[in-house]
């Protein structure tokens, strides 16, 4: 029969364990967070490619549904003018819809962490910015 590693010292015992059950937390933890962006270009995408505007408000219903699902202090929020003008910031061409993404999902994770205050607006912290040194550099 064999015996297991263990130690008799149940502090360092109890420390292994959760350090292993958080690096398996965290690789879980990561690989939602690399999907979300994954999905949300997607949408971002889909949004830039639209030129009906009915097509065009379902796909920002869709980005906002989708963000409101990720944030779940943000779940049965309803859309308003100001949602809709910051999602739209989404279709500007000249950056990379993944750098965006990123950019939306840093910031969610950020708003869930509590180093950001909850409020919808806060997933586009930066993205305004990144538009305008886009334009500034290459406009």
């Amino acid at each position: 029969m064999e015996e297991s590693a263990t130690t008799k010292n149940k502090i360092t015992n109890n420390k292994t364990t959760k350090t292993f059950t958080n690096r398996i937390n965290a690789g879980t933890e990561s690989d939602d967070w690399y999907d979300y962006a994954n999905e949300l270009e997607e949408k971002i995408d889909t949004f830039r490619h639209c030129y009906d505007e009915t097509d065009r408000y379902d796909c920002i219903k869709d980005i906002h549904k989708f963000l409101c699902n990720i944030v779940s202090k943000f779940k049965g929020f309803t859309m308003s003018e100001k949602d809709k003008a910051l999602i739209a910031q989404t279709e500007y061409d000249g950056i990379f819809s993944y750098k965006i993404a990123d950019k939306i999902i840093s910031n969610a994770k950020a708003i869930i962490d509590g180093r950001k205050e909850s409020r919808f607006g806060n997933l586009f912290v930066g993205i305004k910015q990144m538009n305008e040194e886009y334009e500034l550099n290459y406009g």
